[in-house]
């Protein structure tokens, strides 16, 4: 069974319920799908030699799918199989096909972090006008969906939907003002109040 919400690389299992709906038996009985990702248990499978009229066979053909990224884009997994078999003295198999949707819910989450960066920030003791600090902002894919454009602004370094791309399920994307040259240096204000109190917000579609 799947999380809740589900997580890409988690996996589903097919099961493949075949019927004779017929009044004549069928030999060579073979499933069929060809969907990206999908590995047949046990494949090579060997068909299944005969179904009678009415006979159910749902054990011989079964498979696995690993969910990707992709599938959380669109919401769903999309999955046609399709069987084919042989009448009585025929060599014309006889086909059908079958469709099964599986819904995904999806939960975008975004996640920021902020610190102080240990990389050129040089702060006095005690501090000074003038003293320089930078800083390491990262956003985290926290969700199961790959979140586009994801931008940061922080209104006391200047940044105005700072452009990080498009982050994956379980990835980060890191800016670090320092190796940007963007710097925020203290003044009076700050050595008043004790502290520089700083915040900064991120978006993504």
């Amino acid at each position: 069974a799947l999380s809740d919400p589900p997580q890409p690389g988690e996996t589903i299992t097919y099961s493949f319920r075949v019927e004779n709906t017929g009044s004549v038996p069928l030999t060579n009985v073979t499933v069929t799908d060809p969907k990206p990702g999908l590995v047949f248990i046990g494949a090579p499978v060997a068909p299944i030699a005969s179904l009678a009229p009415g006979q159910v066979n749902s054990t011989t053909y079964r498979a696995t799918y690993v969910l990707t990224t992709d599938d959380f884009e669109i919401e769903r997994v999309d999955n046609t199989a399709s069987v084919s078999a042989l009448p009585p003295n025929s060599v014309t198999p006889i086909t059908d096909e079958s469709t099964v949707s599986t819904p995904l819910d999806t939960e975008p989450r975004l996640e920021l972090v902020k610190i102080v960066s240990p990389f050129g920030t040089s702060v006095s003791s005690p501090p000074q006008v003038g003293d320089e600090v930078y800083y390491i902002i990262v956003a985290n894919n926290t969700g199961n969906k790959r979140i586009h454009d994801v931008v940061v602004s922080d209104p006391m370094l200047g940044l105005v939907d700072y452009n990080l791309g498009t982050i994956e399920p379980g990835d980060q994307s890191v800016l670090d003002t320092f190796a940007e040259g963007i710097v925020y240096t203290l003044t009076q204000a700050d050595l008043d109040r004790g502290f520089v109190d700083n915040q900064a917000t991120a978006s993504g579609e």
